[in-house]
């Protein structure tokens, strides 16, 4: 069913896997050549193309929300030795314009780097509406001598403190357990198609610790063997299969033959 992984940098995969930790591997085949070895897509811009030969005017993928979300999970999940706290930062209207998404945005920028600066702070963060329209955050991070204060106990027995540091509004930062993998799943629910247009960024990364891109492998792998969720990209004739192989975030175990 494999072939081994080919070096040559004129050779083009159908396939990558992504090596995460605990032994979790993460295929993703599709049924056109699609990966070349420096980790490029082909199809990343608009043209009408349906050869998915190399070309300098590639595809695109209709799936970005998809792609972001999987982007997500991987930084949260190889970071998870990494976070300390779940963290929900709010705007109050008498500090800033809450639905303001240019001003949100400049002084967003400036706090996180300061907080890298001062703080060694390390975070993802992803922007949310409410539902009268204004702007909060979610998001994980860790850091050296943040400035909380003790809340409460919330009712899994997690310690709950207020981030003194966020100076906008009310923020709340819950020490987190030992469910790493479970958190990385959970941060990717507020990720939906409304994300992308608050303020242009799905999603904030950053600190000098974080690790951004899992270790991934690149093959050849017959698609119509392969087993996985199949996925048809609109507007081309493309498929792809995702599979995981090792346990899931909520507990469960999907394997490949």
């Amino acid at each position: 069913m494999y072939r081994d992984c080919l070096i040559d940098s004129d050779v083009l995969f159908n396939s990558r896997v992504k090596i995460y930790p605990n032994d979790i591997l993460k295929y993703t085949v599709f049924n056109k050549f699609i990966f070349n070895p420096d980790k490029a897509e082909l199809i990343n811009k608009i043209n009408k193309r349906d050869d998915y030969t190399k070309s300098d005017n590639p595809i695109t993928r209709d799936d970005s929300l998809k792609r972001a979300k999987d982007k997500i999970f991987d930084i949260a999940f190889i970071n998870g030795d990494l976070w300390q706290y779940f963290i929900t930062l709010t705007l109050d209207k008498t500090k800033i314009d809450r639905y303001d998404k240019k001003e949100i945005n400049k002084k967003l920028r400036i706090w996180l780097q300061n907080m890298v600066s001062r703080y060694d702070l390390n975070y993802i963060i992803i922007p949310e509406y409410h539902k009268d329209g204004a702007i909060h955050f979610h998001g994980l991070c860790s850091g050296n001598n943040l400035k909380l204060t003790y809340v409460k106990l919330d009712n899994k027995g997690r310690k709950v403190y207020n981030l003194d540091n966020w100076k906008f509004g009310f923020s709340t930062a819950i020490e987190l357990d030992d469910n790493r993998t479970a958190v990385s799943a959970y941060i990717t629910k507020y990720v939906t198609k409304d994300t992308t247009k608050i303020l242009g960024n799905v999603y904030y990364a950053g600190g000098r610790n974080l690790k951004r891109e899992c270790q991934s492998v690149y093959q050849n792998i017959d698609y119509s063997e392969f087993k996985g969720q199949e996925i048809r990209i609109p507007n081309t004739s493309v498929k792809v299969k995702y599979a995981i192989v090792g346990y899931l975030p909520k507990g469960g175990v999907q394997k490949n033959d």
